[in-house]
């Protein structure tokens, strides 16, 4: 058994021209959705997640946030040009796991 914590806040790295910074722009409410298959002996999870979105230009929370991870879609790291971070701040977090289904508090 596993304990998560989740505050409803999360973050990811786009680029400026990229359509999802666009449509945040004319309007920050957004929905995500995750996904993970089934195994042999687990069902598959699926997590919805309404918020709000805000853009982050500021190269200090890049540096906050940036893990090795991303050096291989950024080849400059946070100097990379034209790079954003988004921020969603959750309101509403929906899961479906099998016939299981729940919400989180946040």
């Amino acid at each position: 058994m596993a304990t998560l914590t989740y505050d409803g806040t999360s973050y990811y790295f786009s680029y400026e021209q990229a359509r999802a910074v666009s449509d945040i722009q004319r309007n920050p409410k957004v929905a995500l959705g995750f996904s993970s298959e089934a195994g042999l002996l687990s069902k598959g999870t699926y997590v919805a997640v309404e918020g709000e979105a805000q853009l982050i230009r500021d190269k200090d929370a890049f540096k906050r946030h940036w893990t090795s991870d991303l050096d291989k879609w950024f080849d400059n790291g946070v100097d990379t040009a034209g790079i954003v971070l988004i921020k969603v701040t959750a309101k509403r977090v929906t899961y479906w796991k099998g016939s299981e289904v729940g919400e989180v508090e946040i």
